[in-house]
């Protein structure tokens, strides 16, 4: 039996909706894997401030607190999606990043050459394997 609810105030359903974590939904997963990319950014801000210097595009004064407030922001809104905390402005927030991103690449891919520097997490192993 659902609990009555009073006006204004939300009803425990709603709560215990709210906390359902273990959904596998797509949008979860992927949510997750954005968790992890930011942890892996937090955890190696010095790589992350290489890959956006190769972009070209932010001046050189910006670079280290783009590089620590990015991947935060990354970790929170991917974590408020895993658990359905805000999950309209979490997505807005990921894709404006994405958008961002999405731009940072098309101008690389257009105004020059060589390789683009994508932040993809890597582990040790990959990054420098044994021969």
């Amino acid at each position: 039996m659902e609990a009555p609810r009073v006006q204004g105030e939300p009803c425990a359903f709603v709560l215990k909706k709210r906390i359902r974590i273990f959904n596998p939904h797509p949008s979860r997963v992927d949510s997750a894997g954005r968790c992890y990319a930011g942890i892996h950014k937090i955890a190696h801000p010095g790589e992350f401030v290489d890959i956006l210097r190769g972009y070209n595009l932010f001046p050189a004064a910006t670079l280290h607190p783009i590089a620590v407030f990015v991947p935060w922001l990354e970790l929170v809104c991917g974590a408020a999606l895993v658990f359905g905390i805000f999950p309209r402005g979490a997505a807005a927030m990921i894709n404006l990043m994405l958008l961002v991103f999405i731009t940072a690449i098309s101008i690389n891919c257009y105004s020059r050459t060589e390789s683009i520097p994508i932040a993809i997490p890597i582990t040790r192993s990959e990054a420098h394997p044994r021969h």
